[in-house]
């Protein structure tokens, strides 16, 4: 058969791979040239794999649909599938990374295996429509008409849009009758308005997380960057597609930050502290547990007086700066969606079958990555889904 694949990111591109086996695949890409998102990826480290890819990590509409995707049957095939095209991994904590540590180097194998695969290539070949006319597609772009047998749209959401995801293809999937569920942003991270931000511009400090959405909890523990505008960094991230989906669904969502997160009795801890430090001030008590900036926020917000001593606090006092120190109180402004690094929702799952990932409305219509209703937390699982799905589809125009 014939097969365009719209969309040169990285489903597209290990969709047009392993349907090439046994198919002739044009791959079209808007942009000069493909694979431009997965330069970004893992701070240009290209973070492409996780051990733990599962269901659990995952968000999505249709959530029930994920345990069908996230079988360790696909996992495994497609793991064995990046390691015949040349991936050579280093592990760190879960995350695969190239052992190069460079994501410019991943972007030059794919390309490698694509010209060996002869998949034909075309850049700044923007796509301005598709039409399916009995059992054929055409495919309109800006230069030149395409038509083929199958088409895989796999051109990736609104996030990052100087590479290339200018959302249009949501605009292609409505055009043949599939719905589109809630666009929002994810791995994103969280605005605030606070007067005190800008005076911890800056600081990188280890935190728990304790979210909370109508009685539910969710926890998250990492390094957490406190910024002139709120805070961001990868537990932060971990978390924003839960609360952007909440806020718009009006839920009542409460964020707290445990700045003392390597204990559990934060009082036995301050007070044994004070006793072995002999007679210190509160500020010098915290002076190589808290950034400068970070200790003068938190003394300020709990309206405790940094050269008070702790046996001078009275019991209600200490109560309050503990609270202070771990559940420290965050208003949410806003999830920032013009510096997520995914889109949260896309084509919804019901509308295509699992096991082909082909369009339940439209035959020979496929979709594949970020364009679906799925995205997964940091640490490869995005792009872990990338080539999975670009896997599925891929096998299935083999068959």
């Amino acid at each position: 058969m014939k097969v365009v694949v719209i969309g040169g990111g990285a489903s597209g591109v290990i969709t047009a791979l392993k349907a090439s086996r046994n198919n002739e695949v044009i791959l079209l890409d808007g942009e000069d040239k493909i694979l431009k998102k997965i330069l970004l990826t893992g701070n240009g480290k290209c973070n492409f794999w996780n051990s733990d890819i599962n269901y659990s990590k995952y968000h999505s509409y249709n959530s029930d649909l994920l345990k069908d995707i996230f079988t360790s049957s696909n996992i495994d095939n497609t793991y064995k599938f990046l390691e015949n095209i040349g991936f050579y991994p280093v592990v760190k904590n879960g995350y695969y990374y190239p052992f190069s540590n460079q994501a410019f180097s991943v972007r030059e194998m794919f390309l490698t295996e694509l010209k060996n695969k002869k998949v034909k290539v075309i850049t700044n070949s923007k796509v301005l429509d598709v039409v399916k006319e009995k059992n054929i597609f055409k495919i309109i772009t800006n230069d030149q008409e395409y038509v083929c047998d199958k088409v895989v749209i796999s051109c990736g959401s609104k996030s990052y849009p100087k590479t290339g995801s200018d959302g249009s293809g949501y605009t292609l999937a409505k055009k043949f009758g599939h719905n589109i569920s809630r666009l929002s942003s994810a791995l994103a991270p969280i605005r605030m308005n606070e007067k005190y931000l800008k005076d911890w511009n800056g600081v990188r400090c280890s935190a728990s997380l304790n979210l909370n959405i109508d009685g539910e909890e969710y926890f998250e523990t990492g390094e957490l960057q406190l910024t002139d505008y709120g805070i961001s960094g990868i537990c932060v991230f971990n978390l924003s597609s839960i609360i952007e989906r909440a806020i718009l669904d009006k839920k009542d969502v409460k964020l707290s930050i445990n700045f003392l997160p390597f204990t559990d009795d934060p009082m036995s801890f301050i007070t044994e502290r004070y006793n072995s430090l002999i007679d210190l001030t509160l500020e010098e008590m915290f002076e190589s547990i808290f950034n400068y900036k970070l200790s003068h926020v938190l003394f300020k917000v709990s309206g405790i007086n940094k050269d008070s001593r702790w046996n001078k606090l009275s019991y209600e006092e200490r109560l309050r700066l503990i609270d202070t120190f771990t559940n420290f109180t965050v208003n949410i402004d806003e999830v920032i969606f013009d510096k997520g690094q995914v889109t949260s929702g896309g084509v919804l799952l019901s509308e295509i079958d699992i096991n082909t990932f082909e369009s339940k409305k439209v035959d020979g219509l496929y979709f594949t990555g970020e364009i679906l209703d799925v995205d997964g937390i940091c640490g490869g699982f995005n792009l872990g889904f990338a080539f999975i799905s670009g896997c599925i589809v891929g096998d299935s125009l083999n068959a």
